[in-house]
């Protein structure tokens, strides 16, 4: 930690203030402020899953940001957004030092005990180079009050305070959870951990680095490459043993790769043995400022008017003509100190004790000196305790401001979100329920007179004079507006006979899937990450995927009492690859579900199954690992290739198991290390698959013959198969391919790129002959645990032919038909038969519903449409005040500029001329509405033509297709440039 410097310089008057990003809601779960400086951002407070996304809500830039100061317990519901903030702010860092020529810099977190384990766990899925990131742990026993800052940087001076859970039992100690273990092996452990971290980001390992070994002397496991004579390409060879590689002499020199040093811990130790029931606030003061300049005292001291009056102003002292050397001091007025303000978070009334004799000791000290404000964090109930009240009135002379969640109103934290879905609820409203929200208090409890309600954007201005300013805090979504938004035309273009979708009498009618996130990448205003939800009523719940905030989303979905119900009768959760878009959700529903079943047992009502979560072996060993900082009752299981097994890899029969499920198949597809699709069969026979993040995969559609329905990933529009190869993901119509050769008879479209917020491109379907298939590998190159290196550094061959190459087998698009298609059913009959649907966040979709969607995407198209013109329109007035508000500011300037030079009898200079911005506004153009539909509003069914030579065509209607200059071709990269892509993109980048 920093320490403070025997004399800080007193700075500048400063301008700084505290914003609120987030209160409390269901799908932003923790409080979170920004302290903002004219150079500098530091991010306070419970970074909760949602507080990204809510960033984004609230265009809040992260560009200048560099010190995160975690509020609270280290543990999930209190840090759950940490991992997805990092690696976000550490992307954001890399490309603005990148456009500005400068190195990174380095992050700095800050919290309490065992956040060195939360950040190690992590080692699977992140992975930076040349970014450093420094943790620091308060040690809440060794803490006593001192001037001396904890950490000191040109603005702000911080005191850490480590607070201490006490009740009638404590004796003052924190003990551990369990484990014990002496000073010395505790020490060891936190060095490895500490290494650990640094090696995630700040290691010097390269994936294109290869050292050259002898054969024999290889640690395999591993990748082997030897340079072939004649061509002089390396070649590579994954072996598990000698054998492997026959073509290879023992005593023969090749090349390796290390493995990524953190890919060394296999196993961190336990998290037991470190302090528990910590949880961290925090005192911050401005630097002190310097005293006004006084003109007076310098002309009396023979200071003569000019450049030494700013030097001295400055904090320079000057020496005049005589000799005499005049200090800042003797012209200056007295330093004001700098005004403080603490973030305080109170997780149960158990911590207040502690929180006020540290206080207290901080106020004898005269530390809390010129406190404008106290921030308070609070857990349920603590705002009406007695304890509560008598600390607060200790301080009398300070605002309290509460977030507390039993006193926020649980409003649409995500109002582009929820103003979309509201306009889809009005097109189909069987499928798009508005997202549950209550902008009033819960439970109409006030708050007393001597408090203020935290709200988001509302500013706490600490100099240069405080203030509380409300001007930032919007207005709650107005659903009735935004239902009387929608436009006549979009209306016009509804079904006439769009009431809910009755029962067919079919099979499988009544099992629905809510796509909770349908996003890529990170969360986005318009779509959140990963997540799918399965009901077959017969059998319970099971999970596709759980990107950050699945928990929010389905709090957004369903009352308190359904989202209960859901837990309890979740039987699986299957996570497919270890990105973090995909999985870190997951947690929240472990620990939620964990917390429902403790308390029923204690009711006597114990949960009637197990809940499993099924994935690779990365993803169960990340959730072990962190079962030390909070435990779940999840059964973990390992999946490889259909292979299930326990962590001790003792092979597990399914069916010998609660879980409702006859067949489980998997393999492993293109895409990063361990990434898998699944097809499921249940007890009832209703099949299921999910594609995960992929390639299109032959194997993939074998396995998944005949399915009901398909959930494939379309991150790319067509025309981006360049994009799509590069970064191993499918466009829409290769995704659409798959579904063809699959034979599946319903799909659901989904993971789109964060780049199309609204809805994404239909144009056709790529047959099997058209696809370039690539496979997944089974081997495992140890040095790389998310994206497997390239296996071969020649140039375009692996794309060109079928060997294996790039860790992936591809399959040459020439005569390749998938052994689902090896029947009498054609392509084209298959694809006339399959049911398409567009996801969306929070959708609710069954079968009869996929059949008949295509009849109200003209509408949807017409709506999205509308509401970017007025996007645009908005923008374009926004941009037009600011150029105004800037041409009044430089007028007022010039006129300063005209009348100092009056003053000083100059003739005055004619003033620059500034040069005229060539960008293009958007005027006055909007484009015309194509408010009827040619081919669907008459309520057909999709028609096609298809050829083994030309993809086949899906015209859903005239503004489906995403317009493009006359001369626009479809960007399309060599096999070379593919690999030069591919090898360039982060090694956990989505």
């Amino acid at each position: 930690m920093s320490t403070l410097p025997n004399l800080i310089t007193p700075v500048d008057r400063q301008h700084f203030y505290f914003q609120f990003v987030t209160t409390p809601t269901s799908d932003t779960p923790g409080t979170t402020l920004i302290l903002h400086f004219n150079n500098r951002r530091y991010l306070f407070g419970r970074v909760a899953e949602g507080t990204q996304r809510a960033f984004n809500e609230r265009g809040v830039s992260l560009k200048k940001s560099r010190n995160i100061f975690l509020t609270g317990e280290t543990k999930w519901e209190h840090n759950s957004g940490l991992l997805g903030m990092i690696l976000t702010m550490a992307d954001v860092l890399v490309e603005s030092n990148e456009e500005q020529g400068v190195a990174p810099g380095e992050i700095r977190i800050w919290g309490g005990p065992k956040l060195w384990h939360s950040v190690a766990c992590a080692r699977r899925f992140i992975f930076r180079t040349g970014l450093p990131l420094h943790v620091y742990e308060a040690d809440a026993d060794s803490w006593t009050v001192s001037q001396q800052p904890d950490f000191v940087d040109d603005n702000v001076l911080l005191w850490a305070l480590p607070v201490k859970r006490m009740t009638r039992r404590d004796s003052g100690s924190i003990m551990p959870n369990g484990r014990s273990a002496s000073p010395h092996t505790v020490g060891r452990e936190q060095s490895l951990r500490q290494k650990t971290v640094h090696d995630m980001f700040d290691s010097d390992w390269k994936k294109d680095r290869l050292y050259e070994a002898v054969f024999k002397e290889v640690n395999l496991p591993a990748m082997v490459w030897l340079r072939n004579q004649e061509t002089k390409d390396l070649q590579a060879t994954f072996c598990t043993k000698m054998e492997d590689a026959p073509h290879i002499q023992p005593e023969q020199k090749v090349f390796v790769r290390l493995p990524w040093p953190a890919a060394l811990v296999t196993e961190l130790p336990s998290a037991d043995n470190l302090p528990s029931a910590v949880a961290m606030s925090y005192f911050v003061k401005g630097r002190p400022q310097r005293g006004m300049f006084m003109p007076k005292k310098a002309k009396e001291l023979g200071v003569p008017m000019g450049p030494m009056y700013g030097q001295l102003a400055n904090g320079r002292s000057v020496t005049l003509g005589d000799g005499r050397v005049i200090k800042p001091d003797d012209v200056l007025d007295a330093t004001l100190p700098g005004p403080g303000m603490a973030v305080l978070d109170v997780p149960d009334v158990h911590y207040l004790p502690d929180l006020l004799q540290k206080l207290t000791s901080m106020q004898e000290a005269r530390i809390l000196d010129d406190t404008h404000a106290f921030m308070w964090i609070l857990g349920e109930g603590i705002v009406q305790s007695q304890a509560f009240v008598n600390l607060t009135a200790s301080f009398p002379n300070v605002k309290h401001v509460v977030a507390a969640a039993d006193h926020s109103p649980d409003y649409l934290s995500m109002q582009a979100s929820g103003a979309s879905a509201t306009r889809l609820n009005q097109i189909r409203p069987e499928m798009f329920g508005i997202p549950r929200h209550n902008n009033n208090v819960l439970n109409g409890q006030a708050l007393s007179n001597d408090l203020v309600r935290a709200e988001r954007g509302l500013m706490l201005q600490a100099a240069p004079k405080f203030e509380i300013m409300r001007k930032d805090v919007p207005d709650f979504l107005d659903i009735q507006a935004t239902v009387q938004g929608l436009s006549d035309a979009t209306r016009t273009l509804i079904p006439a006979n769009s009431a809910p979708s009755s029962p067919s009498g079919e099979k499988y009618d009544d099992i629905s899937i809510r796509t909770l996130g349908t996003g890529s990448a990170m969360p986005s205003k318009y779509r959140n990450v990963s997540a799918n939800l399965l009901h077959i009523p017969s059998l319970g719940y099971f999970i596709f995927d759980a990107g950050e905030d699945t928990l929010g989303q389905l709090k957004r979905s369903y009352n308190p009492a359904e989202v209960e119900n859901i837990l309890c009768n979740l039987h699986m959760i299957w996570i497919s690859h270890l990105h973090a878009d995909h999985h870190l959700g997951t947690i929240s529903i472990l620990v939620e579900h964990a917390k429902i079943a403790r308390r029923r047992a204690r009711d006597g009502q114990p949960l009637a199954h197990k809940l499993y979560l099924v994935s690779e072996r990365n993803m169960a060993d990340y959730l072990e690992d962190y079962k030390s900082v909070e435990a779940n009752d999840a059964v973990l299981l390992r999946c490889l290739n259909s292979h299930v097994t326990d962590l001790k890899g003792n092979t597990v029969d399914l069916r010998s198991t609660s879980l409702p499920i006859a067949k489980l198949d998997t393999t492993r597809v293109s895409h990063c290390h361990g990434a898998q699709a699944i097809s499921v069969t249940f007890t009832n026979g209703f099949k299921l698959s999910y594609s995960g993040d992929c390639r299109p995969s032959a194997q993939f559609a074998e396995i998944g013959k005949d399915s009901d329905v398909l959930i494939h990933e379309a991150t790319f529009d067509d025309g981006m198969e360049g994009d799509a190869m590069a970064k191993r993901h499918c466009t829409i119509g290769e995704a659409l391919g798959v579904a063809v050769a699959m034979r599946a008879k319903n799909v659901i479209l989904t993971h789109f790129s964060q780049r199309y917020q609204k809805l994404p491109v239909l144009t056709n379907i790529k047959f099997p002959g058209q696809l370039m298939f690539e496979e997944g590998d089974d081997a495992t190159d140890p040095a790389g645990l998310i994206e497997e290196g390239s296996t071969s550094t020649n140039d375009d061959s692996h794309i060109a032919t079928a060997h294996q190459a790039n860790g992936m087998h591809l399959s040459s698009a020439q005569g390749f038909t998938p052994p689902a298609l090896r029947k009498e059913t054609s392509l084209e009959e298959a694809a006339q038969k399959m049911s398409i649907c567009i996801a969306f966040d929070l959708m609710r979709v069954t079968i009869p519903q996929i059949k008949d969607m295509y009849r109200y995407y003209p509408a949807i198209e017409h709506m999205f449409e509308v509401e970017q013109m007025k996007s645009d329109d908005r923008r374009a007035k926004l941009r037009e005040a600011q150029e105004e508000l800037d041409k009044k500011r430089s007028e007022a300037v010039e006129a300063r500029r005209k009348k100092n030079e009056a003053k000083k009898g100059e003739k005055p200079k004619p003033a620059k001329k500034k040069e005229k911005s060539n960008g293009s506004g958007s005027g006055n153009k909007q484009s015309k509405l194509n408010t009827k539909s040619e081919s669907i509003s008459n309520g057909q069914p999709i028609t096609a033509m298809a050829s083994d030579s030309a993809p086949m065509k899906i015209d859903l209607s005239s503004t489906t297709k995403r317009a493009q200059p006359d001369n626009f071709t479809s960007p399309q990269l060599s096999p070379r440039q593919i690999q030069a892509k591919r090898a360039k993109l982060d090694l956990d980048a989505d």
